[in-house]
Parts: structure tokens; sequence; C-alpha cells
């Protein structure tokens, strides 16, 4: 592949600490790829170059159409680059800084990320560090699974070898639990063993941010995360929405089980799930009663205002003519103009030079 960086786009994506993603163009094809680099420090770590080669065997291995594909693995201007298939659109994190996703984009969404799962747990990969970061929302509305970068291959019995290997050659510094902590399972917090299970615990998270526009277990100390993911138990949908699938709540449950004994989907069983869920096969709306918590909240403060505002209107009204004096002259005023510092609120904001 000849390749040639493109000019005026800069970096694509950065991570700290980790890598790169530069836009460049494969002159042979003539078509646009991302190209992946080590930073500077890890491109002299023999064992982070062995991880790097290890993420484009893993991904390269992955060919489906809601897993970014991996072209190949090379050498450019004396650093090693993965070059991968360029996507055209935006993470479902910028996604959800929208806020919650309509139902059926939720479900569509769920279901291409589950097949995605299930092609890489098919082939014993598991990915580890799935989160909306690392799920691309192409032009089309199409999942993107990318970032296998800490992907593990599960042995013969299943399960993957222990974190505490693990962490020596993570890209991140060493003594890092591999993965990004809000979207960890609890065994792969503890650093205990772990399979695709904890994949599919990660999959609930998301799942039920999409549907909420929250995360369930985040706090503002990434400690607090961790107790909570631990040890909380998961907020009831009916907290945030009116009327959902009553399916959902036990999807919900169980993808998010402390015990991953009794985590029991498989990313073959969701698809199938979601796939009737979108196409809105089965979909019985569970009635919440009231209105959704945050709504309830609202609701009633603007109806005690009104009521209120009415009464003090009646007080009003009944004792004004006790109160009242004789008619008082209007004093004649000069016109004069006031010049005040104002603040811009304008949605624009201030003009910019």
């Amino acid at each position: 592949m000849e390749l040639s960086l493109l000019k005026n786009t800069g970096l694509l994506r950065s991570w700290a600490k980790v890598g790169e993603v530069y836009l460049a163009e494969d002159t042979s094809l003539k078509r646009k790829v991302a190209l992946k680099f080590l930073t500077e420090l890890l491109q002299q770590d023999p064992m982070a170059q062995k991880r790097f080669l290890k993420e484009a065997r893993s991904t390269a291995a992955l060919d489906h159409p809601y897993i970014c594909h991996v072209h190949e693995v090379g050498n450019f201007a004396g650093k090693y680059y993965i070059a991968m298939e360029y996507i055209e659109g935006l993470t479902l994190r910028d996604k959800l800084r929208e806020g919650a996703l309509p139902l059926k984009s939720a479900f569509k969404i769920a279901a291409e990320v589950a097949e995605a799962l299930e092609i890489a747990h098919k082939r014993g990969i598991v990915h580890r560090d799935l989160k909306p970061d690392n799920i691309m929302l192409t032009e089309q509305g199409h999942a993107k699974v990318m970032d296998f970068g800490i992907a593990k291959q599960v042995s013969s019995d299943k399960f993957v070898e222990s974190q505490e290997k693990t962490l020596t050659e993570s890209l991140t510094s060493p003594g890092m639990i591999v993965g990004t902590l809000t979207y960890m399972s609890p065994e792969q917090l503890l650093g205990k063993p772990v399979d695709t299970c904890s994949d599919i615990f990660s999959f609930g998270l998301i799942l039920y941010e999409m549907l909420t526009g929250v995360h369930p277990f985040a706090k503002f100390e990434p400690l607090n995360t961790v107790s909570s993911i631990l040890h909380e138990n998961t907020p009831s949908l009916s907290q945030y929405l009116n009327k959902y699938p009553e399916q959902l709540d036990n999807i919900i449950r169980k993808t998010l089980e402390k015990d991953l004994s009794q985590r029991d989907f498989s990313a073959g069983k969701l698809i199938l799930i979601f796939n009737q869920l979108s196409e809105g096969l089965g979909l019985k709306l569970k009635p919440v009663r009231g209105k959704p918590k945050k709504l309830r909240l609202r609701l009633g403060i603007i109806a005690g205002s009104a009521l209120f505002s009415l009464l003090l209107g009646l007080v009003g009204w009944f004792f004004w003519p006790f109160f009242t004096g004789p008619a008082v002259k209007p004093k004649q005023f000069e016109k004069s103009v006031a010049v005040l510092f104002f603040e811009d609120l304008s949605p624009d904001g201030p003009a910019k030079l």
C-alpha cells in the first residue's frame, strides 16, 4: 500500500500516552484511510509494539460490516502504523451528548453492536474496552465497533488469562487496569479473569445510556463510579422513560448482573432481541405510573407556582380597596439616557475577529 498523509487535516483522534490517528490516502487504490500510530515514547517500547501488532492481527481477523476494517500494518517514516478503514461520521459518544436516542435508533445500534461482538466472540476474542467512544456511527446510520487495542484471545476454557498478566502488556502506564473504568465489568475492575460476559456487561451500560441519556453508575469521582458498578443496584428505566417495551427491564437486569454466572445473555441472543424490537415485533409498551422522575418534579414545581400565584392574586384583589389612598398627581420627570454595562448572551456568543 502506497500512502500519503493528507495535508490540512490534522489529527482525527488521539488518546493520551497511547497513540494518534491521522487521515491519509492510499495512492494505489485512490482511497482515504486512517493511520493509527503509537506515540513517540511507545514506538521505542518493544512490548508496546508487540501489543500494537497484536491489535492489528486481532482486528484483521474480524471481517464484518459492523467492525472497522484493518487494511494492513506497516512502517511509515520509521514508525509502525495500522492502516484502517476511514469512517465518515461521528462516535456514539458524540451522539449521546445530544441526549437519549429514540427507542428505534437505540435498538438498531444495539443489534449492530451485538453482531460485531458475536463475530468476535465466536473467534475467541473479547474486546475489553467497549464504550461509546469506540463505536462509530456512519453517515448511513450504521454502527462500526473500533479499537480492539486491548482485545484478548480467549483460551480453551473460555476465560482469558488473569488481568495480573495483562497489566504489564497494557499500552498505558504499568500497573493500570486494562480498559476504561466507567465501562468495565465488575470482574474486570477486580482484576479477575474475564470472558465474553465482560463485553456483555459493557454492552448493557451502553444500552442503558442510549435509552436514558445517562450512565447508570457514573459518579463525579472515578473511585465512586467503581464502587457503584461493584455494589449498587441498576436504577430502574422508569426513572427516565415514560413508556418502553417491557422486555427492556429483563434485558437491562441480565446484562448488568454483578455475578457473571447470572449474566447469561449471549451476543447472538441480543441480536435476535434487538432486531425484533427495532422492527416493532413484540413491542409491548410498559406504562409507567405517573411521569418520569425528572418530569414529575418539574410539573410539580410549575403547578405549585401557578396555584400560589392564583391565591396571591385573589387576596390582593380582595384587600386592595382597603390599602389604596387618594390619587397622587404624577410627577413630571426629565427624559434621560442611561448607558449600562452588559453581557452578550446571544446564542452565537460575542462576535469573533
